[in-house]
């Protein structure tokens, strides 16, 4: 199987089988994206900067790693050696030991997956901008706000400053699950980074996928004052200065 060091697939590609719809084609875009923020975080209308976050500062320890149910089944296994730079210099008699190994041996498909989640590094490099489609979610607040005393930003989608995420990253909608991901060589590729558990449903949440750290400044926004004021009553419509 693949060796460290070595550029790899990180997924066979099988017609009807591999995920060919994925969380950004399937949902329209809202008119208006929100963003909750803790009361401390004010410096956000000031210095025109969001944070795009690494996986390690968020709360689940499955964040873009989710669990994966098997490694693939034999014709995958061979599919993914038979393209792969290395193990296709091997025998077909011995690739195919291989993938008999992997499959009957107790523990080793476990392993095999750990082994090679491990040698990826795109979960542990990418930035991670979470927005969500719920301006007045109790639960939001209390999660992300400080429980009302911080403000949400609303974002128009239609804005060009805000397409541009596009531009960064991949843009999509979160699709909630408990249910592992099916098949790492067939099922497994960027839809895992739009995928969370169902705990974490309330959210609502869209996110721009990208290495990125700052959004564009001229990005518009509403301003949201804390509900327990004179919620939901936008309040100040903000443009962002380009300096």
């Amino acid at each position: 199987m693949p060796s460290p060091g070595t550029k790899r697939q990180t997924a066979v590609v099988v017609p009807g089988v591999s995920p060919d719809i994925f969380p950004w084609d399937k949902y329209p875009l809202p008119p208006v994206l929100y963003k909750y923020f803790p009361p401390e975080r004010t410096h956000v209308l000031t210095q025109c900067l969001i944070r795009f976050s690494q996986r390690q500062v968020f709360e689940d320890v499955f964040e873009l790693r989710p669990n994966i149910a098997r490694f693939g089944n034999e014709a995958a296994i061979l599919k993914f050696m038979e393209i792969d730079p290395v193990l296709s210099r091997h025998p077909p008699e011995l690739r195919e030991a291989v993938a008999k190994h992997v499959l009957n041996t107790p523990g080793r498909e476990d392993a095999q997956i750990k082994q090679t989640q491990g040698w990826l590094t795109e979960p542990e490099m990418v930035g991670v901008l979470c927005l969500t489609e719920h301006p007045s979610s109790d639960q939001m607040w209390e999660s992300y706000a400080h429980g009302s005393q911080g403000f949400v930003l609303a974002f128009d989608t239609s804005h060009p400053a805000f397409i541009g995420l596009r531009s960064l990253g991949t843009l999509g909608k979160v699709e909630y699950s408990d249910e592992p991901i099916p098949d790492f060589l067939t099922t497994y590729g960027v839809n895992v980074f739009f995928q969370k558990r169902t705990r974490y449903k309330f959210e609502g949440e869209w996110r721009s996928i990208g290495d990125s750290t700052d959004l564009n400044r001229r990005t518009y926004c509403a301003l949201m004052v804390p509900r327990r004021f004179i919620w939901p009553r936008l309040t100040q419509l903000v443009s962002l200065p380009s300096s």
